[in-house]
């Protein structure tokens, strides 16, 4: 954890900054090793300066916060007995004469900016997600357990899916199967048959599944604070000879783009990878996907940058993204393969490891 503060730190240089104030949820989590906030409700903030950290919550969290981030100084906002945010930090820039602070751009609410600037701070808009781009050890090593267990629930729903079975009960299965490994679902898990699969963030339904159609899944796991993500697509019944070929240019569009990774030195331009996927696609006739190739994984599904034709993202040892190149015929059918992969010193290697095979149930 002393590492990732030195990163706020190194921020703070960077800018000339005296302090920095810390609200994004996954970050928090990313300093603290405490998951057990809500990301849509203001539940904790964290401030740092050049010598000092606080953790600024409830005192409902105390203990567990103190337990799992016993090297921040604990700074209550309950109602009974806390002040509020804006007050402790009032406090810290005062006691530490602290005047120019960074704060998270595209995180901190109007209202807690109005507040913040009536304590005469000098307010400077950062974007810090970048320190959770690239991955330590461990944080690879959680990635990869929680790879591993949406590799297994992958392997025991495919006997579940047959003729009958809805879109509901499969995604229920799906998930049922991770957290009887300890594990959570990483987002709502998709479930899409037939037409529905041409809708590329379909919400499962209760459509029963079809002799002869297409089944994508679309799920994750959540492990020790850490997400997967995978996208499988299965044929109940022999495919059509356009099916078939669709699915083999996308198996190849996807291979293209890791062979790509695989001859390339880092740094690497997440755009580039994004181009050899797409316009291998669009080259065999089929249309261009409407989501980015990929996105990088960590704390959250969705952790920071994206693999996409306008992505100013370079890719560098340690970081973690899926890659993800889809097929959407509206009204027919849609597919989509997805993997997560990690760049190492000795290049990329894939984390997800079910067979991409054309598989007929």
């Amino acid at each position: 954890m002393e590492e990732r503060i030195k990163k706020i730190r190194k921020i703070l240089q960077e800018h000339s900054l005296d302090g920095m104030l810390v609200t994004t949820t996954a970050t928090i989590t990313y300093l603290t090793h405490f998951d057990f906030l809500s990301p849509t409700e203001r539940e904790a903030y964290i401030f740092i300066t050049e010598k000092n950290q606080y953790i600024i919550s409830s005192f409902l969290y105390k203990e567990e916060l103190m337990h799992a981030a016993p090297y921040f100084d604990f700074l209550d906002i309950s109602s009974a007995g806390g002040k509020p945010f804006w007050e402790h930090v009032k406090e810290i820039t005062k006691k530490k004469y602290v005047d120019k602070i960074g704060f998270e751009a595209d995180n901190l609410t109007v209202a807690e900016y109005d507040i913040l600037h009536k304590q005469h701070l000098t307010l400077a808009p950062l974007s810090i997600s970048r320190i959770r781009f690239a991955k330590d050890a461990e944080e690879i090593a959680l990635i990869a357990k929680a790879c591993a267990t949406s590799d297994r629930a992958f392997e025991k729903i495919q006997p579940y899916i047959r003729p009958g079975i809805t879109e509901k009960e499969v995604a229920l299965q799906l998930d049922t199967f991770m957290r009887q490994e300890g594990a959570e679902p990483s987002f709502k898990t998709i479930v899409a048959f037939g037409k529905n699969a041409a809708v590329p963030h379909h919400t499962s339904t209760t459509t029963p599944l079809q002799q002869k159609d297409i089944v994508l899944l679309d799920f994750g796991a959540k492990v020790d604070n850490y997400c997967s993500d995978m996208s499988r697509t299965l044929f109940v019944g022999n495919p059509t000879k356009k099916e078939k070929h669709a699915y083999e240019t996308l198996h190849t569009a996807q291979e293209k783009a890791y062979n790509f990774l695989q001859t390339q030195k880092a740094p690497i331009a997440a755009s580039a990878v994004d181009t050899v996927a797409r316009e291998y696609l669009m080259h065999h006739g089929f249309p261009n996907f409407p989501h980015s190739l990929g996105h990088s994984i960590g704390i959250e599904v969705h952790d920071g940058f994206r693999l996409s034709p306008i992505s100013q993202t370079m890719l560098t040892e340690g970081m973690i993204f899926s890659i993800e190149p889809g097929i959407y015929l509206s009204g027919e059918f849609g597919m989509r393969i997805e993997d997560i992969v990690v760049v190492t010193k000795n290049g990329p290697q894939i984390l997800t490891t079910s067979s991409k095979a054309l598989l007929v149930l």
